[in-house]
């Protein structure tokens, strides 16, 4: 655990654990757990007022330190099953609309080739990528987010952390 006190008066948190190898279906699974927990486009007002992250920090607290501890109650539920099969299915598609945009100009895609075949010393095409995603079940998103909740953590928090927990209080 990494704590800086500060001057500034908001709070950066990260709570991180071991995910899974680039390109690998895990991976697939966490991204889709991303998106279904509220990761994706973003805009100034009323963003992502649906996802279950949003909608649990909102029901959970009225606090803003008690942020994290909400957000890891998500991800417990999620753990536990929490998911829906149409959960899933929209976060899918926000996944693959968000990867087949970044691809669709000539410098994204060259950009996706480099990286991959930096990483894999190979190159899969977006159709195969999509493929891969629609490929992601509810059990694996499950099984995802049990990962991360079984997994040791490691928590980085920067700014006036005079409320903020410790990582052994989540």
């Amino acid at each position: 655990e990494i704590r800086e006190q500060n001057g500034h008066s908001l709070v950066h948190a990260a709570v991180v654990t071991e995910g899974a190898a680039v390109g690998s279906a895990e991976a697939n699974a966490f991204s889709v757990l991303q998106h279904v927990l509220g990761a994706g486009p973003l805009i100034k007002r009323g963003s992502s007022v649906t996802s279950k992250l949003y909608q649990g920090i909102a029901k959970a607290t009225t606090q803003p330190f008690d942020v994290i501890r909400a957000a890891m109650n998500q991800l417990k539920a999620a753990a536990q099953g929490g998911v829906t099969e149409e959960d899933v299915t929209k976060a899918k598609n926000q996944l693959k609309a968000a990867y087949l945009m970044s691809v669709e100009t000539a410098q994204g895609l060259l950009n996706e080739i480099g990286s991959e075949a930096l990483v894999s010393g190979t190159h899969t095409a977006p159709s195969v990528v999509a493929q891969k995603i629609d490929s992601v079940t509810s059990a694996d998103v499950v099984n995802a987010a049990k990962k991360f909740v079984s997994g040791r953590k490691s928590m980085a928090a920067s700014g006036d952390l005079g409320s903020t927990p410790f990582l052994d209080e989540l």
